[in-house]
């Protein structure tokens, strides 16, 4: 007895979207006891086209929100990052440059790196132009 083709073809699609599924947005609750405040964690995993050389996880984007708003928003490369030399932030700590670029927008930013060196940060303003590719306040659309 022979299966029909369909039947094949309809295993074949299904398999393949279990496999190829998008990430998805993952939510749970984080406290800051210090500061006396609940945060919503939101956490989209990542892969590599081209993993570094020395990878210790995958990397996932983090975003905080408290009371609908955006609180701080996270990017953990998974490895270690070079900082920029000679650039600081306000507070002293070390800063990667992030080359960002969507469609025709391109410009560069520069993000606090973490103590462990894996992770770089980003407030409301500097998220926004990751996300959008657009620099906020510019007159010109590609810097």
């Amino acid at each position: 007895m022979t299966r029909p083709k369909w039947l094949y073809v309809l295993l074949l699609l299904l398999a393949v979207n279990l496999y190829a599924q998008a990430p998805e947005w993952q939510k749970s609750k984080a406290d800051d006891p210090l500061h006396k405040r609940e945060f919503d964690r939101f956490v989209l995993e990542g892969s590599y086209l081209a993993p570094p050389a020395v990878q210790v996880s995958n990397p996932e984007l983090e975003v905080l929100c408290s009371k609908k708003k955006l609180h701080k928003a996270y990017v953990n490369f998974g490895g270690a990052i070079r900082p920029e030399p000679g650039m600081k932030s306000f507070k002293g700590n070390r800063q990667a440059k992030i080359d960002v670029r969507a469609d025709e927008h391109r410009f560069s930013q520069y993000l606090e790196i973490s103590e462990d060196h894996t992770t770089v940060s980003a407030d409301d303003i500097e998220f926004t132009e990751l996300l959008t590719g657009t620099r906020l306040g510019s007159t010109s659309s590609a810097r």
